[in-house]
């Protein structure tokens, strides 16, 4: 029986929306090196909590802590969702209704997306707490549709719909954050990363954090000043207020990754190259293993010794015995119960 033993990448719930937050005191607890940095932590979008469980959405069911802003129908006012501790308010009421931006999120997106993610979790054994929570949890990442600054991208959602219809493996995190997208441009004000459009975009805040500018960050060249690596597996919008001008984005694919030390681009740690563990330095695809880079391990290879999984995959024990790296299934217990 597989056992997994080791997470290498954020799940869904963790990491997998467009918003990536700068804390320069903060690095990944598990030490994975995936689309981010040390220093660096990913949030959902909009973030704020999972909206809490209750019935389908589309049946009456109910919108709990954390969960997007709903708009009265009635009279188009914005009104925030109800903290679930005092009773969660229906979502076909008066007091709790979504938003028309929202109900075509869920009817477009939330609604297949957790359908077929039932039946994932039905495949592997695993308990589904239903239609209404995994809705109610989606709702929780997309905090800007009702003010108009985020918007669904339909092409993208019909890719990921058709994707995961062939398959319960987990689609890449590009694909996911790119369901959604800023309305704002470059030079318009912005709270979240969210809210700008595009990718790279970069959302420069104030000291506080409470407001900033969208801005579109240039592909960094060695030397550069730079605000956070991207790769061709992540997302690569930021929300941060430390960075150096130009405030580029260093590519893994370029062989450079952004050092957060001087804030420069600088280029990854060879293969076979001294490193410092969970330093970020041997860049997206390759680890820090018994102080030297090195790759990491790819579907149907060793994971026993230490190494980690490359993207979307995880360690799990195999059949013949040792341990080998395997695509992360898209229904866990965290998805399928969130």
């Amino acid at each position: 029986m597989k056992r997994r033993i080791k997470t290498h990448l954020w799940r869904w719930t963790c990491c997998t929306s467009s918003t990536i937050w700068l804390l320069s005191s903060l690095s990944c607890s598990s030490g994975s090196k995936n689309s981010v940095d040390a220093g660096m932590v990913a949030s959902p979008a909009g973030s704020g909590g999972a909206a809490g469980s209750g019935g389908a959405l589309s049946s009456g069911g109910t919108l709990g802590s954390g969960g997007a802003a709903g708009q009265d129908v009635a009279d188009g006012s914005v009104v925030s969702a109800p903290d679930a501790s005092n009773g969660a308010a229906d979502a076909n009421g008066a007091d709790g209704a979504l938003s028309a931006a929202a109900q075509r999120y869920v009817t477009t997106y939330a609604e297949p997306y957790c359908t077929r993610l039932a039946e994932c979790c039905s495949q592997l054994g695993i308990t589904s707490s239903g239609l209404g929570p995994c809705e109610a949890n989606q709702l929780g990442y997309v905090k800007y549709l009702d003010d108009g600054s985020e918007v669904i991208v339909p092409s993208a959602i019909q890719t990921l719909l058709d994707q995961i219809q062939t398959s319960c493996d987990q689609p890449s995190y590009a694909l996911i954050s790119a369901i959604t997208d800023g309305t704002h441009l470059a030079g318009q004000p912005c709270v979240a990363p969210d809210q700008c459009a595009g990718a790279p975009a970069l959302c420069w805040l104030s000291s506080d954090m409470s407001s900033g500018t969208c801005m579109t960050p240039p592909r960094g060249k060695a030397g550069d000043g730079c605000v956070i690596t991207c790769d061709d597996t992540s997302s690569c919008k930021v929300g941060t207020s430390v960075g150096r001008s130009p405030y580029s984005v260093c590519y893994d694919q370029d062989g450079l990754r952004c050092d957060l030390t001087t804030y420069t681009c600088v280029a990854v740690t060879a293969i076979g190259a001294q490193c410092t563990a969970y330093s970020g330095e041997c860049g997206t695809h390759q680890a820090c293993l018994n102080g030297t880079c090195q790759p990491m391990a790819k579907v149907g290879e060793d994971c026993g010794n230490g190494q980690s999984c490359n993207n979307l995959l995880e360690c799990y024990s195999s059949s013949g015995g040792g341990y080998a790296c395997q695509k992360m299934p898209l229904a866990w217990s965290g998805s399928c119960s969130p």
